[in-house]
């Protein structure tokens, strides 16, 4: 039975080698930046140099280094180290120090400046408060399943470009940040319900008291649930990101080479919350060794999510279905009270674009 027919039922960071625009802005500065530092310090040298004696004597103790010499490295997003420059360094007096330090701490100054702002063009930019998203590199993954249901077929090969995708299903306290940041907007949502509060629909863990929408206590980090479709893609839009495609999600779940769970081929029961095992959601992040290939959570079981595509056959595909159409939307990943089948990554189940349910929440994605 389908949900639609009202059953309950830090990728590895690259810059490409420093080979963008970043790491040529980068290259250039700090090239330039070196070049005006030895011609000062040659300047310096050509006014008063150390004797012969007075090097031996003081040696070390008197060489300014470039600082520019040192590699930066930023291991953290796999930044290549900065080369060394070729000229060598000249040993310089002691006489009028102050000056030459200014200007070597503005220069250092300058080059960090530049450094990240070049970085700010490679981070992920945050564009939602609290929440993470992981990054999904371009490339072809294996779609769908030969030995699942009839709508999951044929397995084919899907390409798609980079992407991230939320690392977890947005929660009820996220989703009363959005209500209470739009409320002043009647048509947020597209003219379609938003979402149920506790007062419509039992089931909601959605407040509305003095004003303001509110998380029932105790499920402000569980997963927001009876959200329409609408109501998921008006959340996603506000802070910017997108509804992920059903190809996004199914790829952020299984990886590239289609695996039946997110953590491999076979179900294990502490890797999830499913089959009504503990009768209610669990808060988002509870199974981490349940985690996808790219450290998605959640994407199998707690509850369904809304993606963005209408219900159609897969290419090549002889099933034919009277719910294909503009009529349902898909969801993906199954729930808690669902069985270990439904959270397989190449299952899919649809939902009317208007209903809110308790066991469909959503995350969103954006583009790279």
């Amino acid at each position: 039975m389908r949900l639609g027919d009202g059953a309950m039922t830090k990728a590895p960071f690259s810059c490409n080698e420093g080979k963008g625009a970043a790491g040529f802005m980068t290259r250039v500065l700090a090239s330039l930046v070196a070049s005006k530092r030895l011609k000062l310090q040659y300047g310096s040298v050509k006014r008063r140099r150390l004797s012969s004696k007075a090097y031996r004597n003081h040696g070390a103790a008197h060489v300014v280094r470039n600082p520019l010499q040192k590699p930066l490295a930023w291991p953290r997003y796999g930044l290549p180290l900065c080369s060394r420059p070729t000229r060598p360094t000249p040993v310089l007096s002691e006489a009028c120090p102050e000056p030459r330090r200014r200007v070597e701490g503005l220069a250092l100054l300058l080059v960090t400046s530049l450094l990240l702002v070049g970085l700010a063009g490679c981070l992920p930019r945050a564009v939602s408060p609290g929440e993470e998203m992981v990054f999904v590199p371009a490339g072809a993954f294996w779609m769908g399943s030969n030995e699942g249901d009839a709508d999951e077929g044929p397995m084919h090969r899907v390409y798609l470009e980079a992407f991230w995708i939320d690392r977890y299903e947005v929660t009820n306290a996220r989703y009363a940040e959005f209500l209470n940041a739009t409320q002043g907007d009647p048509g947020r949502c597209g003219g379609h319900i938003c979402a149920d509060t506790k007062a419509e629909n039992p089931d909601s863990h959605l407040l509305y008291q003095e004003g303001q929408y509110v998380a029932e206590r105790g499920y402000d980090d569980h997963p927001m649930t009876e959200v329409s479709w609408h109501g998921a893609k008006a959340y996603c839009e506000h802070y910017g990101k997108r509804l992920p495609s059903e190809a996004e999600w199914e790829k952020a779940a299984r990886g590239t080479e289609g695996a039946t769970y997110p953590w491999g081929e076979e179900f294990d029961p502490h890797k999830l919350n499913s089959d009504y095992r503990l009768g209610d959601t669990t808060p988002v992040g509870s199974y981490p060794e349940g985690a996808s290939p790219y450290g998605v959570c959640d994407v199998a079981g707690n509850v369904w999510e809304w993606v963005a595509d209408w219900y159609e056959a897969y290419p090549g595909s002889a099933y034919r279905s009277p719910f294909f159409g503009h009529k349902y939307k898909v969801v993906r990943g199954g729930s808690w009270n669902h069985p270990a089948d439904d959270a397989r990554c190449a299952r899919r189940d649809i939902a009317h674009p208007d209903r809110r349910l308790r066991v469909v929440g959503f995350r969103c994605a954006r583009d790279n």
